[in-house]
């Protein structure tokens, strides 16, 4: 039944709202009965207090109780019973003691005795006795009260029902709003406006959707870009393989070593693209990673060392700063990260220019940075560089070398070791490519 928020917020707000003002009539009812009962028990007994006073006036006027009709004064007080006394307390006018055992027996009856004077000396008594319970006056009153009560609680239900429906209706229809354009974004990743509800919750959940739509259109954007990536970096290998393979068979060319070598080459080209591929699924699948103590500033030596030939080979410098660091990761994925880093230098540095890679600790981190003197990062590059497939302007580069799987996948597994990987630019230009991974705890001595 209650299986729409609008529903589930209308009913309960209307119970809510029910709820305090049954709570509310019922204390009212309560107060206004108990502080009632007091009234009338103030009430009766100033009547008391004046009856007694006219006859003890008419007494001194008369000289006898006798004489002195026994009658309350006020109106509505047609089951009240006053008896007058003399100073021996036998009755002397009244229903008398046949009446008072009559009486007697309403145990809910209340009886007040008042003592006559006259000059300082008792000359009789007062008794009255009130019926138990409210008169017919005082019954009306209280039902006309409590029916009085009664629409009041039904017209403020009403007017809440009325107000807890139109607010569930403004409230949810908000949300309906933004599960439509939710439910939008199966045939479309973009969203063509992003209207304000004027509710923080809703205005917040509308911007994320935005956010969301945005993340999906560029997702849809590089999918589509990648979908031309790889058709071309395949194309051209295979139409190669296939056009040599295919003058091999028809004999219109020899198979002679220089053939078979570029025949050679061009699949290795596909090997290397598949291999590529292939590390970016693992390092983005969550890798079980074999973590051991590493001397960082080895195995960057190392893997510095191993990469001299091709920065010779373009006629650029790598240069090295490795401050003694020791932290705990796996040791190939750790070289792979810091290789594709400094392919990514290597292949956006000019020739005769320089690379840096620097590892020093800080602040309980390794920090392991790598500086070219390339063209630098693209406006919006510093966040769209670690995306995959992701290419910076050929027109910057010159180049269209790869897919541009490199640094997603260094991202990736640094993600995998707990660390951070971030790009800048350098102030007197080119880009640096800053890694931050936990540095181990130094052991005991």
């Amino acid at each position: 039944m209650l299986n729409t928020l609008q529903k589930r917020y209308f009913f309960f707000m209307l119970l809510a709202v029910g709820g305090s003002l049954l709570l509310m009539s019922v204390l009212v009812l309560w107060s206004v009965d108990r502080n009632f009962g007091a009234y009338l028990s103030d009430q009766q007994e100033q009547q008391v207090e004046e009856t007694a006073a006219s006859i003890e006036r008419a007494y001194e006027e008369t000289g006898s109780l006798s004489a002195v009709p026994p009658m309350l004064s006020g109106s509505g007080h047609e089951h009240v019973m006053v008896t007058v006394y003399d100073e021996d307390e036998e009755p002397i006018s009244g229903p008398g003691a046949g009446m008072h055992g009559m009486m007697a027996g309403d145990e809910e009856a209340e009886e007040l005795t008042y003592e006559l004077t006259s000059d300082g000396e008792v000359i009789g008594y007062l008794g009255v006795q009130f019926p138990g319970g409210y008169g017919s006056d005082e019954r009306a009153f209280l039902t006309e009260l409590v029916l009085q009560m009664l629409l009041v609680f039904v017209l403020l239900t009403l007017a809440a029902a009325v107000v807890s429906y139109a607010a569930a209706n403004r409230l949810t229809a908000g949300l309906r709003d933004i599960g439509r354009r939710v439910s939008g974004l199966k045939e479309t990743t973009a969203l063509t406006e992003t209207p304000a509800y004027n509710v923080q919750e809703l205005d917040e959940l509308a911007a994320g959707v935005r956010a969301l739509s945005d993340h999906l259109q560029r997702e849809e954007e590089r999918r589509r870009r990648f979908i031309g990536d790889v058709t071309h970096e395949l194309r051209t290998p295979l139409a190669a393989l296939r056009s040599q393979v295919e003058a091999f068979q028809d004999g219109v060319m020899e198979p002679t070593e220089p053939r078979l070598a570029a025949t050679h080459a061009e699949l290795m080209r596909l090997v290397r693209l598949v291999q590529e591929m292939e590390r970016l699924f693992e390092a983005e699948g969550s890798p079980a990673l074999q973590l051991e103590r590493i001397q960082a500033d080895v195995l960057l030596a190392e893997t510095a060392a191993s990469q001299e030939p091709m920065f010779q080979q373009k006629q650029l410098v790598l240069h090295t700063e490795l401050e003694p660091v020791t932290l705990e990761a796996e040791s190939d994925r750790l070289r792979q990260i810091v290789l594709n880093l400094l392919h990514n230098a290597w292949k956006f540095t000019p020739e005769g220019k320089q690379v840096m890679l620097r590892l020093f600790e800080e602040e309980g981190e390794a920090v392991i940075q790598v500086e070219d003197e390339g063209p630098g990062l693209e406006a919006g590059g510093q966040e769209l560089v670690f995306d995959r497939f992701y290419q910076a302007d050929p027109a910057r580069t010159g180049s269209r070398e790869g897919l541009g799987l490199g640094l997603s996948i260094a991202a990736a597994f640094t993600k995998a070791h707990g660390g951070t990987l971030q790009a800048e630019n350098r102030p007197d230009g080119g880009a640096r490519f800053i890694l931050r991974l936990p540095a181990a705890e130094t052991d005991a001595s």
